[in-house]
């Protein structure tokens, strides 16, 4: 306690102030080196901001994360399937299960996949949500009755002039295989 009560308030402010000019100085000079930037306005794609029906069919799966259930139902007559849901402006679709013939992993929709059809107001911000999900049996009973295998947030946009797409899907911030849809953009024409 002694040495604090020693140290001369002489010795601390004349080094608080150089290091405040220092900081003012680099201030001012970094401002005079700010280049504006010009901001081009290019016309968009006429196609990309009309409205229309974004119309979306999930064919099948790749290389998806084979959680514990996945695991468990192979070896059990226990047989919950993956399926898809899809949402894009607060519409929502579910498809069926997979196909029995097709494997948890890479599984594989005829059956109930689509067409499913979304209103799209603007194709450069409207947003597709898509889940890859399986009933968990042990769990119905509890509040998280489901396994997310995978997800993606995808813009519209990356749809537009596309027949078949595979979609990148991630969990728990990992690739966590891929989703193969049919799809197809009818924009409405303005009147």
């Amino acid at each position: 306690m002694e040495r604090l009560r020693n140290i001369k308030e002489s010795g601390i402010v004349p080094n608080l102030k150089d290091e405040l000019h220092k900081a003012e100085s680099w201030w001012k000079n970094r401002q005079d080196h700010i280049i504006p930037i010009r901001v081009i306005q290019s016309s968009p794609s006429p196609i990309s901001e009309n409205p229309g029906q974004l119309i979306l069919t999930v064919v099948r799966a790749e290389d998806l994360h084979q959680s514990r259930l996945s695991k468990l139902t192979e070896r059990t007559s226990i047989v919950e399937r993956p399926y898809v849901v899809i949402e894009c402006n607060h519409q929502r679709f579910q498809t069926a299960q997979a196909d029995t013939i097709s494997t948890n992993r890479n599984p594989q929709w005829t059956f109930d996949s689509g067409p499913f059809a979304f209103k799209v107001m603007n194709s450069n911000t409207d947003r597709v949500m898509i889940w890859v999900q399986q009933d968990d049996p042990v769990h119905a009973v509890a509040r998280n009755a489901r396994k997310v295998l995978g997800i993606c947030d995808i813009n519209v946009r990356h749809f537009l002039d596309q027949e078949r797409v595979w979609i990148p899907l991630r969990r728990d911030n990992r690739p966590a295989g891929q989703l193969l849809l049919k799809v197809s953009f009818v924009a409405v024409e303005k009147k």
